[in-house]
């Protein structure tokens, strides 16, 4: 009895390991800056350009320019949450939406990523701050990386795959690990994984949010359609006028930044929406996210019909 005391009154604390954000933070955010700049940059040049084939080339260098942005920003924001946490029963990986808990008594071994004898491969669109994905390797199976960066990185031989992370003081986490695993579990607990399809079920689950989900869909689709038949019935329209007159037409085919710019704030909000949906005091936010989304593109709807009765 005396015994079990001491062991429970040894350290039981749980420390949490972050990865270096700086790097990472640099790289993703320039990438993102460029690619949001490119975009903009494209999209605005439409506005003022005279032949419709500059013009739909420049959407379409803009579109191409948008594709990396949810991608990048998803791994900007999963950096700065990322972290480790260790107790005396569990490490937790948390990186993004993805998390994974892992029994102490269930780690086969943590070693520093310098003993292995060939370079482990990296994932694919690996970059410094988001090394995400997973590879399989000859004598380890399944790695999944959960890491800024591999130099100086661990690896955690976890019962269904190897793990790389990058703690900072990696020395001081093999230790505390190390620790941890003499002491002994001080309860009995089950792995969980949590991968990010099962936080987006987690979303569709929501009533609410479903319901959210289906009207910005519904809504943006009115937009395409709206503009689609505005381009296919009229050759020019007029979008606006100023306090004398109104202004002068323009091709119909420049309608089509409308739902673009819809559809981008849809898909951009539900990526921001999924991370405050997580915790229970941020999901007020999600809802609110997602009913931002909703308006904006109401209001995009409403200017298509302003602009169809405009004679």
């Amino acid at each position: 009895m005396l015994l079990r005391l001491w062991f429970r009154m040894v350290d039981t604390s749980a420390y949490s390991y972050i990865p270096n954000k700086k790097d990472g933070t640099l790289v993703l955010g320039s990438l993102l800056f460029l690619s949001s700049a490119a975009a903009l940059t494209c999209f605005i040049l439409t506005t003022q350009v005279a032949g419709n084939q500059v013009f739909v080339a420049l959407l379409g260098g803009g579109l191409a320019a948008l594709i990396p942005i949810p991608m990048l920003a998803y791994r900007l924001i999963a950096l700065q949450r990322a972290y480790y946490r260790m107790d005396r029963s569990t490490l937790t990986l948390h990186w993004g939406l993805r998390t994974e808990v892992l029994p102490l008594r269930a780690i086969e071994w943590v070693r520093p990523i310098d003993d292995l004898i060939e370079p482990l491969r990296k994932p694919r669109l690996a970059l410094p701050g988001a090394y995400l994905g997973w590879v399989h390797l000859d004598g380890l199976g399944k790695v999944e990386f959960m890491a800024h960066h591999l130099r100086q990185a661990l690896l955690v031989a976890g019962p269904d795959a190897v793990y790389v992370i990058s703690p900072q003081g990696a020395a001081g986490f093999l230790a505390h690990f190390r620790r941890n695993v003499e002491l002994g579990s001080l309860d009995a607990v089950a792995a969980v994984s949590v991968q990010p399809s099962f936080v987006l079920g987690k979303l569709w689950d929501s009533q609410v949010l479903r319901n959210l989900f289906l009207s910005g869909f519904l809504v943006n689709a009115a937009v395409l359609v709206w503009t689609v038949l505005l381009i296919t019935s009229r050759q020019q329209v007029s979008l606006g006028a100023s306090v004398t007159a109104a202004a002068d037409p323009v091709s119909s085919i420049r309608l089509l930044l409308l739902p673009v710019v819809s559809v981008v704030i849809w898909l951009v909000d539900i990526i921001t929406g999924a991370f405050f949906f997580r915790l229970e005091s941020q999901k007020s936010l999600a809802y609110l996210v997602y009913g931002g989304a909703i308006l904006t593109a109401t209001l995009i709807l409403l200017s298509l019909f302003f602009v169809t009765i405009h004679p």
